[in-house]
């Protein structure tokens, strides 16, 4: 009996002293806060250049989600427009890099309060944002995007957002 137990318990002993067994991971502690700062940085500057290219490199592919919800209120104020509207936007990176390239009117992006959760390989970062366009607010809301480390560096693989429009004046 003990010649069946000594493997189970050398196996044990191993896992807990290199870690596994408490639940560790192997990159624990190893974010990169920097380089996903980064990617939002150069969003927010691909955005503001109208530049598709920079735009959709920083996603994983052309493919990658860009989903948008609207409030309520502004459900309202869409469908006093377009009854049929939809509530919920669906659209992909690619549709999405070419829609801003595509806009003749200046366009910005502030985020504030910015928070980041991350391993070495997935991260989370969610935001509040306003988009401006010509200067003018058009939206504001939460943003949410989901990142991985690829071999070439951090890459967007979704975003959500809130549709939220201002009041008019």
């Amino acid at each position: 009996m003990t010649s069946k137990l000594l493997p189970s318990i050398a196996v044990a002993l191993g896992l807990s002293v290199s870690g596994i067994a408490m639940g560790d991971t192997p990159h624990q502690g190893a974010n990169d806060e920097a380089g996903i700062r980064k990617v939002i940085d150069q969003f927010q500057q691909a955005l503001k250049d109208k530049n598709k290219d920079h735009l959709l490199a920083l996603f994983i592919d052309e493919n990658a989600p860009v989903i948008a919800s609207a409030s309520d209120k502004t459900m309202a104020r869409v469908r006093q427009k377009k009854a049929d509207a939809a509530k919920i936007l669906r659209k992909t990176s690619g549709k999405f890099a070419n829609e801003i390239a595509e806009d003749t009117s200046s366009g910005e992006e502030q985020f504030s309060h910015v928070k980041i959760d991350a391993d070495s390989d997935v991260a989370a970062v969610s935001f509040d944002f306003t988009f401006l366009s010509d200067g003018k607010p058009m939206n504001v809301g939460k943003e949410a995007w989901v990142l991985v480390r690829s071999e070439s560096g951090w890459k967007i693989t979704s975003i959500v957002y809130s549709m939220n429009f201002p009041e008019s004046k």
